[in-house]
């Protein structure tokens, strides 16, 4: 899966989540021991960064999907970006 597919089934999963358990999930290892991933789901994206999924700090009505990168990758991605700008698109708090 990609990096980005996977940030949309987490996505889907929190929602689906919220709306029965009026709560955002505070990990993957929640949505998946409820059945909202599956347990073959990894938090490790293609290139060895891990996802994660957490309420909001500054608001406890939205949730965070995030990845963070290893050092390696996130020189490459800043080297590409410089190199040859591509519209990245950045997901952050959801509604």
């Amino acid at each position: 899966m990609t990096a980005a597919g996977a940030i949309e089934t987490l996505q889907s999963a929190a929602k689906k989540y919220y709306v029965t358990n009026s709560a955002w999930p505070t990990n993957i290892t929640t949505l998946k021991a409820t059945g909202y991933l599956p347990t073959s789901f990894s938090e490790i994206a293609p290139w060895g960064g891990v996802y994660s999924v957490v309420v909001n700090s500054a608001d406890p009505q939205k949730f965070d999907i995030s990845l963070s990168l290893p050092s390696s990758a996130a020189a490459k991605l800043t080297t590409a970006s410089l190199d040859k700008p591509k519209n990245l698109q950045q997901y952050g708090s959801q509604d």
